[in-house]
């Protein structure tokens, strides 16, 4: 199963009197959001369901993708309103073998209102329990846009380890800085830490050499374990 929450690309700044739902993308958002629908139709199947807020921003960046799109009341800028609907929305795909994308706002998270902001995180942290208990899997902003750029992505998990997620790279084995006062990494788990990915072969090798981490491993998520003297 799959879950893509898609944050709206770059806005206007509110005008006086403007309804926020009424802010639209800026120049920059425009090109954000086509850059990243680019890289969702290369990889997303014809029955991917995506769900948009109805503010103008998020359904300028839903549209993009140029798939047929939902529009959840319930999803606009407020806090968990939207929350049982999203669970329910993205399980429902799921169930008919398709992946979902949420299109959502910042300002659920990240507000001035401090009760507010408090509001949406809880909400956020219970949909991402919810929805990792049924086994979906998190990608950061980082992350993709690392996938995008590269075909690779590197997320560091506490000061133990991280994880990798190799898609459509050249083939090379892939390097990278390791942190300060790491002396050596293995690959301890294919799947990351939150599903399943890859497959660990015999020609799986994670090696370091001058504070450089360097792994070879075929398509998949992995999760790699630092050791310190």
């Amino acid at each position: 199963m799959d879950l893509i929450l898609w944050r709206h690309a770059e806005a206007c700044d509110p005008r006086d009197g403007q309804d926020d739902l009424e802010r639209a993308l800026t120049g920059r958002g425009e090109h954000q959001a086509r850059r990243m629908a680019a890289w969702l139709a290369r990889r997303l199947p014809a029955t991917a369901r995506v769900l948009a807020s109805p503010a103008r921003r998020a359904q300028q960046t839903a549209c993009v993708l140029d798939r047929s799109c939902e529009t959840v009341p319930a999803l606009a800028p407020g806090g968990p309103a939207g929350l049982d609907h999203a669970v329910r929305a993205a399980r429902e795909a799921w169930g008919r073998g398709q992946p979902a994308i949420l299109s959502t706002h910042r300002a659920n998270f990240a507000h001035l209102d401090a009760a507010w902001s408090e509001r949406g995180r809880s909400a956020l942290a219970s949909l991402l329990g919810t929805l990792a208990a049924d086994g979906a899997t998190f990608l950061t902003d980082a992350e993709v846009r690392a996938l995008v750029d590269r075909g690779w992505s590197l997320r560091p998990v506490g000061e133990r380890g991280a994880v990798v997620r190799a898609f459509g790279g050249s083939g090379e084995p892939l390097r990278f800085v390791a942190p300060p006062g790491v002396t050596g990494v293995s690959i301890a788990g294919v799947g990351g830490v939150e599903g399943a990915g890859g497959r660990a072969t015999a020609a799986s090798t994670a090696t370091l050499d001058a504070g450089m981490a360097e792994l070879n491993v075929g398509p998949g998520t992995y999760r790699l374990e630092w050791s310190r003297a």
